[in-house]
This record gives structure tokens, C-alpha cells and sequence, in this order.
């Protein structure tokens, strides 16, 4: 190749390096705003006075409804057995099966809110207690689809047709 070719593709090499360099700087740079976006406002018990509210009748009330839907929870699924991102997962499913949509792994992982890896292990746990099934997507080889199975979609309509006193407002 004469030295003229190696210089023009150099340069177009060049061209092309500057190109990707600018438009990673700028979407780096509008991630880090949305984060830093993210990470200033306050929570919201930060911006409320602790004792505003306290005794409300209607706070009473919510916070028995929360340790009845505990204790329904514990009932139905045993103790401890599903609990934070696991409860994430199944309501993400739950959700799902009400509206007769399909899941695969990823939107399970972004539906619940949670790191990969956290719902990765936690799919992996329900799954050999029999609430959810992971099956190989029959038209595409790479994605593996997120069900629950009979039994958990029965276990969650429990938890959620009142099966405890109070009506839940989850």
C-alpha cells in the first residue's frame, strides 16, 4: 500500500477516534447528571417532621395492615423464605401474569428494581421452590423466559384476594 493510503486511513482512523472519545464524554456526562440528579433530593422522611402525623388513626391503621400482609406473607410462603428482592421478583412476575405479559431474565431484573445478580440468584432459589420456571425462549436461543407456576401464581392470588382482615392496599 503506497504511503498516501496509510496516511488517509490514519487519519480517517483519527476522525473516527475523535468521533467516539466526544460521544462517550457526552453521554458520561449525561449519566452522571441523572445521577447526581438522583442523589440530591432528599428522602422523604428527611424532609418531614418526625412527629408529624403520629397520631393519625389512619397511620395506626396502616401499620397493622403492614404487619397483617407480614404475617400472611410468612403464612403462606413460610418464614423467611421470601423476603426483599425475592418479594421484588414475584411481584414483578405476579404483575406480569394479571396482565398476560411474558418475562425474560433482563425484565425481571429491570420490572424488580434490583442488581442482575441479586435477581439472577433469587430467580434461581424460587425457581427450585417451584413458584417461578425458567424456560429456553423457543424462537430465540438466547433468552431464557420467567414464569410463575401454577403454585405461585395460586400463592400470590391468595396473598392478594384478602386473605387477612384488613383489605390490602399494596
Amino acid at each position: 500500500m503506497p504511503s498516501g493510503s496509510y496516511d488517509r486511513l490514519a487519519k480517517t482512523i483519527r476522525s473516527g477516534l475523535r468521533d467516539l472519545q466526544t460521544e462517550i464524554e457526552r453521554e458520561t456526562a449525561n449519566h452522571d447528571e441523572r445521577e447526581v440528579d438522583t442523589r440530591m433530593e432528599p428522602p422523604i422522611f428527611a424532609t418531614e417532621s418526625v412527629d408529624e402525623g403520629i397520631n393519625d388513626p389512619r397511620i395506626q391503621m396502616d401499620v397493622r395492615k403492614a404487619r397483617e400482609l407480614r404475617l400472611l406473607r410468612k403464612h403462606l410462603f413460610g418464614k423467611d423464605k421470601v423476603s426483599g428482592a425475592g418479594w421484588d421478583v414475584l411481584l414483578h412476575l405476579f404483575e406480569s401474569h394479571v396482565h398476560h405479559l411474558s418475562n425474560t431474565v433482563g425484565n425481571v431484573c429491570d420490572g424488580a428494581e434490583i442488581p442482575s445478580a441479586t435477581a439472577v440468584r433469587w430467580m434461581t432459589r424460587l425457581e427450585h421452590d417451584e413458584l417461578i420456571a425458567i424456560t429456553n425462549d423457543r424462537f430465540d436461543g438466547r433468552r431464557r423466559l420467567v414464569e410463575l407456576t401454577a403454585l405461585g401464581a395460586r400463592i400470590m392470588t391468595r396473598y392478594f384476594s384478602g386473605q387477612t382482615r384488613a383489605s390490602i392496599d399494596a
